[in-house]
């Protein structure tokens, strides 16, 4: 139906059993999906907990959870963007959105766009390439207000917090930045070949060799408002890490 709704149990299943417009955990339109107190557990062998092949926004209300323990992002949107096109995901409401992943929480082609809400995405240890709380692939990430928590684990490659992903060609060229204007943003990362809170990555193949490589390139912008501050440290790990003066 549309809007079509559903309801999710403690254990963490989405059903569309006894839900209504009056009672329901997820409900979709077509261009929105709300989620409202729902809970929901990724099933073994799922490619992910919500998937979604052109743009739309998530809603929040109330407290959400996803729980993924396969080796695949929880949030996935496939939809190429540019900067100054709609974005591929858009996060707003009052709510909250707790997401814990072995892999990446959040894995958008195309812009990210969180407008509010109470964001939190971990993503524990793994052996895969990137560990990352959220990550958008030859798009950029805008925060505009809400709280946001991101988090990513041990890898043998690349782990971030917060993480913009594109290949080494021309046409990707403007598409790799992390833009902060509004809310509260704490982004950390845990041990990987590169290791950063906030990262713009871009792939290659040197040498024209089949082995892949990495350079960090792109923007990276923070505009505090009035009276706050910027706290910035860097170092080899989270026990060198010193202050960046300024």
């Amino acid at each position: 139906g549309n809007p079509a709704y559903a309801t999710t149990t403690s254990e963490g299943v989405v059903t569309p059993e006894g839900a209504t417009a009056a009672n329901y955990n997820v409900k979709w339109d077509g261009e929105t999906l709300t989620l409202r107190n729902a809970v929901i557990i990724a099933a073994d062998n799922q490619d992910a907990s919500i998937i979604c092949e052109t743009p739309f926004t998530l809603l929040l209300e109330g407290k959400n959870s996803i729980d993924n323990d396969n080796i695949a992002p929880s949030i996935v949107v496939f939809s190429d963007g540019t900067i100054n096109a709609p974005a591929a995901l858009t996060i707003s409401g009052e709510g909250s959105l707790t997401i814990t992943s072995s892999y990446i929480g959040i894995y958008v082609s195309g812009n990210i766009l969180i407008q509010s809400g109470t964001v939190t995405a971990t993503a524990t240890s793994n052996e895969d390439k990137i560990s990352a709380g959220i990550v958008t692939v030859a798009g950029n990430i805008l925060i505009e207000g809400g709280t946001v928590t991101a988090r990513g684990g041990n890898t043998e490659q690349i782990s971030a917090g917060i993480l913009t992903y594109v290949e080494d060609t021309e046409s990707n060229s403007s598409l790799n930045s992390i833009r902060i204007s509004g809310g509260e943003v704490t982004a950390t990362a845990g041990n990987g070949i590169i290791s950063s809170g906030l990262c713009n990555v871009v792939e290659y193949y040197p040498d024209s060799s089949k082995d892949l490589d990495y350079y960090i390139d792109g923007t990276t912008s923070v505009s505090p408002a009035a009276g706050e501050r910027i706290e910035a440290q860097a170092g080899d790990s989270s026990n060198t890490a010193a202050a960046v003066p300024g």
